[in-house]
């Protein structure tokens, strides 16, 4: 840990994505990036991984087996160690009202997958960080005895 309390080391994210695809679409982008990146394919895992060890910032998909995306919303919020973990909801789905239970359950976005590439998401990753989590660009690289990224 560093002198702020933060882990050391590049900033985790947990994306919660069922479609495999889809999931080492952004990953292997995020991580290109310079994140590291756990991934989940359905609710009640990426519930287990967020409590076991709650990452910097959460990737949601709404639709996923075994526990929706707003049922995984709704069970970290209400845990201490998970309740204010940022949350950026991505779903295919269009429906307003989705947005608005997506909001109110913590979510800070309700992104569009049909038109959020893996730059875009990046991107909008790296902003929320920027204003939520200040220094994990300090963190983004440290470097090891060998020089390298650790991670």
């Amino acid at each position: 840990m560093d002198e702020d309390g933060n882990r050391r080391g590049r900033a985790r994210l947990l994306l919660v994505e069922d479609d495999p695809i889809i999931a080492r679409m952004y990953r292997s982008k995020l991580e290109h990036d310079g994140f590291s990146v756990q991934v989940a394919h359905d609710g009640r895992s990426g519930v287990r991984l967020a409590l076991d060890d709650p990452p910097d910032l959460l990737l949601v998909d709404l639709r996923l087996p075994a526990l929706d995306g707003h049922g995984l919303l709704a069970r970290l919020r209400g845990e201490k160690a998970t309740r204010n973990v940022p949350v950026l909801v991505m779903t295919v789905y269009s429906d307003p009202e989705l947005a608005v239970r997506s909001r109110e359950l913590g979510a800070i976005d309700h992104l569009d997958k049909a038109n959020t590439t893996p730059a875009m998401l990046s991107a909008r990753v790296s902003a929320v960080l920027d204003a939520l989590r200040p220094g994990w660009r300090g963190r983004a690289w440290v470097r090891g005895a060998a020089g390298q990224p650790e991670g």
